[in-house]
């Protein structure tokens, strides 16, 4: 069966977001190949200055690259971060996740010793990990991901990392893969950042209905499933 365009749905991906991550608040079905993984500030502080973003950045792409982890998309912003990664395994991306946040609260507590004295860590708690289980949320995901800094950028303050100049200048560096995008949405990058910025989040959630309306849920399945017998948690 096709994947249908049912308002209920339709609304919730548009007004709901946060619903990306209520399930796997709860628990974790392992058995992804993409996950969106979403970390917050300790009580919501603002914790990413410009040179803790840019550890972090670095950070995330090298052990990405040491662990065959595969960055789709990610964006920093001053008190949480968003990112889209793939692998072969679950337990890759925890354990990239793991080593990054144990190293970013380090080098924070280095540049701020005494905002972050008697903190073991800057985040709130583990980070939630929901696996992406369609073309349809992926693609809407990564304009949800887009605008997420709009507000800063309309109030002319810092953003402190997003993944998308990529999309525009066509230069991407590992773990990123310029030639997966087209192999998931048969397009190349800089016409997924064409889309993103002329389009509303409606209009990108309708135009990723339309384009992937034949892509049946088992066919989803067998990209986004480590084992396609296996049902996703509910």
């Amino acid at each position: 069966m096709c994947m249908q365009r049912n308002k209920s749905f339709f609304d919730d991906y548009v007004n709901n977001p946060e619903k990306v991550w209520e399930v796997s608040a709860r628990r974790i079905d392992k058995n992804g190949q993409v996950y969106h993984v979403f970390q917050r500030g300790k009580n919501r502080e603002r914790i990413f200055s410009s040179e803790v973003a840019k550890f972090r950045n670095n950070m995330l792409c090298k052990l990405c690259s040491d662990y065959g982890v595969v960055i789709l998309f990610s964006v920093i912003m001053p008190n949480h971060t968003h990112d889209v990664l793939a692998a072969d395994s679950w337990e890759k991306i925890s354990k990239v996740m793991k080593i990054l946040n144990t190293k970013v609260s380090q080098y924070a507590r280095k540049c701020q010793p005494e905002k972050y004295k008697g903190y073991d860590t800057i985040f709130d708690s583990r980070p939630t990990y929901k696996p992406v289980k369609d073309r349809v949320y992926l693609f809407y995901l990564g304009k949800y991901l887009y605008e997420n800094p709009t507000f800063l950028v309309q109030e002319g303050k810092f953003v402190p990392y997003s993944c998308f100049w990529m999309f525009e200048k066509g230069y991407f560096v590992e773990p990123y893969r310029k030639e997966l995008y087209m192999d998931l949405f048969g397009m190349t990058p800089k016409e997924i950042f064409d889309v993103y910025s002329t389009m509303t989040k409606e209009e990108v959630l309708g135009f990723a209905f339309d384009r992937f309306s034949d892509w049946s849920q088992e066919r989803n399945d067998s990209v986004f499933k480590l084992d396609d017998s296996i049902p996703w948690l509910e």
